[in-house]
Order: structure tokens, then sequence, then C-alpha cells
């Protein structure tokens, strides 16, 4: 049984919180693609930003033992896995604040939905909010990464003296 736009939807006491699980659960299983998107749209960022560093990287410098045996699996000599590792840091972070945001938006929409008198239009109002931020997100990414690797492959090659 539906209730008329702009009523209030009759729950159950424990239902509140399974009715915020929903909006938590979809921004949960979006976010995934999201940082996968950022780490994408930041290679080229981390590349740029910490050419210095990868440039002058040393043998000894990788030390995250994940990096370590990926680059052993891999024949990557040691300079190599440390150049990973400098962009592994950006790119991951990069990747972790996607998360983040997309687990953040999704917060006005399930609160929404916890509220007991909660209307139909509320409701729709916190999954709008977060449609809308969603977006906002995924078009940042997408405007950031193809600005950064277009700029990667475009820009003049600076001399190794910098």
């Amino acid at each position: 049984m539906s209730s008329p736009a702009g009523t209030a939807r009759p729950r159950l006491p424990g239902r509140r919180w399974r009715a915020a699980l929903a909006p938590l659960l979809i921004a949960h299983a979006l976010a995934y693609p999201v940082a996968l998107l950022s780490a994408l749209a930041c290679m080229p960022l981390a590349i740029i930003s910490r050419r210095r560093a990868l440039l002058d990287a040393r043998p000894g410098d990788p030390t995250h033992p994940i990096i370590s045996d990926v680059a052993r699996d891999l024949s990557l000599t040691a300079v190599e896995a440390a150049q990973v590792q400098l962009v592994l840091e950006v790119v991951l972070g990069a990747a972790l604040v996607a998360l983040v945001l997309v687990h953040l938006a999704a917060l006005p929409w399930a609160a929404a939905e916890t509220r007991a008198s909660t209307g139909v239009r509320e409701a729709a109002r916190g999954r709008r909010v977060f449609v809308y931020c969603f977006a906002l997100i995924v078009a940042g990414m997408l405007l950031l990464g193809a600005a950064s690797w277009v700029w990667l492959f475009v820009a003049p090659a600076t001399s190794a003296a910098d």
C-alpha cells in the first residue's frame, strides 16, 4: 500500500535503520568504480608532481613490503620499484578520498530514510542530493583525468636539469 505524495510513510521501529542500509549499500557499491576512476585520473598528476623524486629515485627507496613483493614478481629493478611506490602513494590517496566522498554523499539520503516521519518528498530530496553529489564527483574525476592525461602527453618535455 503506497501513501499519497507528501504524506508520512508508516514504518515499524526496527525498520528505521534497515531503511538507511539501502542508500549506504548503493553508495558503497558505486564508490569502487569512482575510486578506480580517480586513481586513473590522478596517475599523470602523480607523475608530474613527483617528477623530480621519480628521476632521483634510488634502489633503497621502496619501503612497503607489498611493493617489494610485487617488484620481485614482476622482475622490476629496485629503482623501478621505488618509482612505482612514489606514484602509488598519490594514486591510492586519491582513491581513498573518492571512496570517502561517495560515502559522505549518501548520508543525507540515508538520514532522510531513517526518520520515521519522513515523507515521500523528503526521501526523494535526499536521493536527489546523493545523485547530484555523485554526478558532480564523477564529472570532476572525468574532467581531472582527461585534463591530466592530455597534459602529460601534450605538454612539452622539460630538460632533466629542472
